[in-house]
């Protein structure tokens, strides 16, 4: 490997158009994949107020991060609230006030919670009823017909237009998927052969839901699918997977261009494997941002981030981003588990599960906001989070992310050049080649 000195003079501080640039970028060239830093700040986030034997865990997050869906657990017992800054409002029931509520989403601007609401807990959920909750009012969304009653909402669109859910239908009362719109509950159907459904998520629009289909009471025959405007299809496995029944989705991006369940994320059709920090065997990808390029995912005492640049996803591991020391000696490693995630990526929520030696299970909220940088490198403007610099007419485009080995896109070759070194009237650095 040869080092050519080079030095760079002529500097100008040009003012860019950076949405044309950036676009014009990514049209002609293929980014570095680099190792991304996770950047987020994790704290450990607990209701006030909590008796010794409560617990509480939020399913929802709106657009802004500002309000979270939730509910406190007392064994048994559910009760749901809505959180915004220091103001709780319990959610109520459907049971006037002799049962028990889950929120499992909400819409962007946080006005509209949906859930269940029952009298028992129990593996079946006995009483439940899917709810849509506004303006201080719970309102049960009903059941499909020919089944028992029972229903549970999952989902809902961006405006909130749109709840998606399973329900009891049908001579054998087996769950069918359901999509609710002003007031009536459609029945989503299954795959042929079938008899049974379930659903996880919807896009933004309401157009496209996802969710699994299979055979009442055998576990194993169920497999993934989508609904597109009402109509059902099998998603398919990866590549080299061993069967198709352990790949279900888990969540779908806003705009609805990206699924993501279990280690797999599906676009245009086609299944494909995340890839895992070294180390890790196995992880499960919950949540997605609106556009599909932040994916967030879990796998015992670590979260995993990964980011996307020029179609790949590249992994980050949090290992172990909550200090539990507090809490002594542990029966078990701690368990993460991500519940929800704001559009755009920047806010993270979910569980953390503790059992310390002589105490009880113990339930810990978190929440991960990303980093607020200065994003500068060398005075000039660091776009997207991936490292991209414009030097303008100094030394054109270049990536950071190795820095000092700095990728140029102009001259095709690595440079290895402390940030310091650079300034005003030039700067020092060796040309790999």
């Amino acid at each position: 490997m040869l080092l050519t000195l080079l030095s760079f003079t002529n500097y100008v501080d040009l003012r860019r158009n950076t949405k044309l640039r950036i676009l014009a970028l990514f049209g002609v060239i293929t980014l570095l994949t680099a190792s991304i830093k996770a950047d987020y700040t994790f704290e450990i986030f607990q209701l006030p107020g909590l008796g010794d034997r409560q617990s509480s865990s939020f399913w929802g997050i709106s657009g802004t991060g500002d309000v979270l869906a939730g509910y406190i657990q007392e064994s048994s017992s559910f009760t749901a609230l809505r959180l915004e800054d220091d103001s709780r409002i319990d959610l109520g029931d459907l049971q006037g006030g002799a049962g028990n509520s889950i929120p499992t989403d909400i819409s962007q601007d946080g006005s509209i919670i949906v859930g269940y609401s029952f009298l028992e807990f129990d593996s079946f959920l006995a009483g439940a009823e899917a709810f849509r909750w506004e303006d201080g009012m719970m309102t049960g969304l009903g059941a499909l017909p020919g089944g028992d009653g029972r229903s549970a909402a999952r989902a809902v669109s961006t405006d909130g237009a749109v709840i998606v859910g399973a329900s009891a239908s049908g001579d054998s009362g087996d769950l069918e998927a359901f999509r609710w719109e002003e007031g009536t509950m459609t029945g989503l159907g299954f795959l042929p052969d079938d008899n049974s459904s379930d659903v996880r998520d919807v896009s933004g629009d309401g157009t496209i839901i996802i969710g699994s289909s299979g055979t009442a009471g055998d576990f194993a025959s169920y497999v993934g699918v989508k609904w597109v405007n009402g109509i059902i299809s099998q998603l398919p496995a990866p590549d080299g997977a061993a069967n198709d029944s352990v790949y279900y989705p888990e969540a779908i991006s806003a705009d609805g261009s990206v699924i993501i369940g279990n280690q797999v994320y599906w676009e245009n059709d086609t299944a494909k494997f995340l890839d895992l920090p070294e180390g890790i065997e196995g992880a499960f990808a919950s949540e997605v941002s609106a556009d599909g390029s932040v994916i967030v995912g879990f796998r015992d005492s670590t979260i995993i981030i990964w980011n996307r640049s020029s179609g790949v996803y590249t992994p980050t591991l949090v290992e172990e981003p909550i200090d539990v020391s507090a809490y002594g000696e542990l029966r078990s490693q701690p368990r993460f588990q991500v519940r929800a995630m704001s559009p755009d990526g920047s806010i993270i929520v979910g569980d953390y599960f503790i059992h310390p030696v002589g105490g009880r299970f113990t339930t810990i909220n978190f929440i991960a906001r990303k980093n607020e940088t200065t994003n500068l490198w060398g005075g000039f403007e660091i776009f997207n989070g991936l490292g991209d610099v414009d030097t303008a007419n100094w030394i054109g485009w270049i990536n950071i992310n190795q820095a000092p080995y700095i990728w140029s896109y102009s001259l095709g070759g690595w440079i290895y050049m402390d940030e310091p070194s650079s300034a005003g009237s030039g700067a020092w650095g060796y040309f790999l080649r």
